[in-house]
């Protein structure tokens, strides 16, 4: 009987010095998180102050002429643009109805609206299953929805105004989706959850190298640029690409009697479409040995030489556009 105690006693202080373990890198996480957040804001104000046509301020601008347009639009109708409140206040309470009776017990609740096809943010099944983010998904998607159709049937503004406002008001919905905040998103709350806040912590770091290494224009990074070389893992022409092929072996670019430039690149950058230029990457698809009658037919002025290459060999092979 002791040594069940004992067991037992055992068992409970490991989980309560696990739960301990997990406390501290959670505060831990939230200080770094703190401090990367510092480094974030310090940059966003410092990009506040730029004069490009890409700056912060000059796209504020844009849009603040863009929408004001329609905004003084239907100021100026107040009569419509109380209906149209109406409609969206109406929805709003339809919502808050039926989230009232699913919270009581009631099955088979359908929603008042649902994502379009294709909308891959809320494809995580807690944005239905679970209440707290479905609701949030909805408010959003009724919100966006009424914009979106104020700013379409907007009257007394041109087309071109009317365009320009629809573009920067899609900039702004897509950027106030409940899915890109953590606390709204059910996907990020697991991660954050599972890993004391590392994941915000990283997140945040990352976003803080992205402004780091961006002018006016945000550079969000997909991919590791210290890991290609030209000349190594990485084919670059100054010439227009208009038809590719691998063609032979190399690890440097040619140019062959016809006068086609031939650019080699390993069989490592072949298989990573960030390693080559995109046209010539797109168009090096033939199989090693392959026929030029296994591909659409060539656009005029375009090389129709193709080679036998080995199975690990792989080069691309463009001929330079006249047009």
């Amino acid at each position: 009987m002791q040594e069940k105690n004992k067991s037992v006693a055992g068992a409970e202080a490991k989980v309560e010095e696990s739960q301990v373990g997990q406390w501290d890198a959670l505060a831990r996480n939230m200080v770094r998180l703190f401090d990367e957040g510092t480094k974030v804001l310090g940059t966003l104000v410092e990009r506040r102050n730029g004069s490009g046509p890409y700056s912060m301020a000059a796209e504020a601008n844009e849009a603040t002429k863009a929408l004001g347009e329609v905004a003084r639009q239907w100021v100026s109708e107040p009569g419509k643009l109380a209906a149209a409140q109406n409609e969206l206040f109406k929805d709003y309470a339809e919502l808050w109805g039926r989230s009232v009776r699913r919270f009581l017990g009631e099955e088979d609740v359908k929603p008042v609206i649902e994502p379009a096809p294709g909308d891959n943010r809320f494809k995580d099944p807690d944005w239905s299953n679970t209440q707290f983010f479905d609701f949030w998904k909805q408010a959003y998607l009724l919100t966006a929805r009424w914009a979106e159709d104020v700013t379409r049937n907007t009257e007394g503004v041109d087309d071109k105004t009317r365009k320009r406002a629809l573009f920067y008001l899609e900039q702004m919905l897509a950027a106030f989706s409940p899915s890109n905040f953590a606390f709204t998103n059910p996907e990020v709350v697991r991660a954050t959850l599972s890993t004391n806040a590392a994941n915000l912590v990283q997140g945040m770091a990352h976003l803080a190298h992205d402004l780091e290494h961006s002018k006016d224009l945000l550079r969000i990074s997909q991919t590791d640029l210290a890991a290609f070389e030209v000349g190594r893992n990485l084919a670059v022409t100054p010439l227009r690409l208009r038809r590719c092929w691998r063609s032979a072996k190399g690890a440097t670019s040619r140019r062959n009697a016809s006068g086609a430039q031939t650019l080699l690149a390993s069989e490592k950058a072949r298989t990573s479409p960030a390693a080559c230029s995109t046209a010539a990457f797109r168009a090096a698809t033939l199989p090693p040995g392959g026929s030029s009658r296994t591909r659409p037919a060539p656009a005029a002025r375009a090389s129709s030489a193709v080679r036998s290459v080995e199975p690990s060999e792989a080069t691309i092979t463009c001929r330079r556009s006249r047009g």
